[in-house]
Parts: structure tokens; sequence; C-alpha cells
């Protein structure tokens, strides 16, 4: 009985700045950078979960400030690539069009993200489509002046943190030039997340 309640994922509210915690709230799947806030008050949640040896990417939403989650979708990647484990850990953006790009660490032979998007506030994806982002796991944010950025660690050949610039809301990336952030000595490198600093500078 406490396997049956307590394993999965789960989020937790505090409305007090963490001085107290709120009973925790089942989803379906999970990632490290957790959900997102649109522009329309919800959140939403792209995660992943197991379904037998397959990784399902999973779309949550909440109307209620992460009390409760719903499920709305799943993205699916394009049928050659859904051997067992090979997606996990994703997260999205909305974008100044209204439109949701979603990035997922992909475990195939060519060690690049893929990429789905949402117009309909992700209750409808597109197929996975590969990106040429070498590295994982994604974490996106909207920038002020419009641009979307990217930031990820590659784990193989010149190991780092990079960042990647999109200047049309992530149809396509700038990786001609990709920005090395910071090498490292092996691929056990941690997972970078940026922020917009109030005077424009970006904190990775």
């Amino acid at each position: 009985a406490v396997k049956d309640e307590w394993l999965g994922s789960y989020t937790v509210r505090s409305s007090d700045g963490g001085r107290t915690w709120e009973k925790p709230a089942r989803t379906t799947g999970s990632t490290p950078h957790g959900p997102i806030v649109l522009k329309d008050g919800r959140l939403l949640y792209v995660g992943r979960y197991f379904r037998g040896e397959q990784t399902i990417i999973s779309v949550e939403e909440s109307l209620d400030q992460g009390r409760t989650w719903q499920m709305l979708s799943e993205i699916r990647p394009l049928p050659h690539e859904q051997p067992s484990k090979m997606f996990h850990e994703p997260h999205a953006v909305e974008t100044g069009d209204g439109r949701i790009v979603a990035q997922i660490r992909y475990h195939g032979s060519d060690q690049c993200m893929r990429q789905s998007e949402s117009s309909d506030g992700g209750r409808t994806w597109t197929v996975m489509q590969p990106t040429p982002l070498a590295g994982l796991p994604p974490h996106l944010i909207r920038l002020r002046c419009g641009k979307l950025l990217t930031v990820y660690g590659r784990r193989f050949d010149a190991c780092g943190e990079y960042a990647c610039l999109s200047d049309d809301e992530g149809r396509t990336w700038d990786v001609a030039n990709e920005i090395k952030l910071a090498g490292h000595f092996n691929g056990d490198l941690g997972y970078p997340a940026s922020a917009e600093l109030p005077d424009g500078s970006i904190l990775t």
C-alpha cells in the first residue's frame, strides 16, 4: 500500500516561501527543470514516464497553480526512433507567436536533441524532429528581445556547457554561432539552466 501511494512523480507547493508545504500532487511524468508558466496562467509540464521498456514524453496542465494535474497529450517520436528508453528530460518554452516549443533529450546515435511544437496550447504536438543541437538535456527561455535561448551539456568530444540562439521562435537554431560557455574534463557535467536578469544579461 505504501508503494502504491508513493512510487511515482509529484510536485509540491509552498505558499509561504518554503516554510511549509502542501500535500504532494501526483503527475504522470517528470523532468529535472519542471513545468513552465504560460501566458494564460496555466502551468504546463512536459515530462517523461515509462511504459514498459519505452520512455513516453507526456504533456500535463494545471489550472489551479499546481494543486492538481491533468494529462493533455503525448509527444510522439518518428516511428523508427522508438526503441527502448530513448527519450528523456524534456523542457519547453512559449514563443511570442503563441506556439510552445519542446526539446527532448535523445539517446540515439547522432546525440542531437529532438524537437516538437504545439500551436494549440499543448493539446496536440508535431512528431519529434531531429535538431542540429548536439547535447542534452535542454533548458529553454524566451529573451525579452524575442530570441529563444537553449542551453545544454555536451557529453562527448569537446565536453562542456553550450548555448544556442534562435531568431525565428525556434524554427531554426544558429548552430554556426553556437556558444561554448564552459569546458569540462568528461561527460558528467550537470544540467545548465538560464535566467535573463533585469539588466538584460543572462545567468546560466
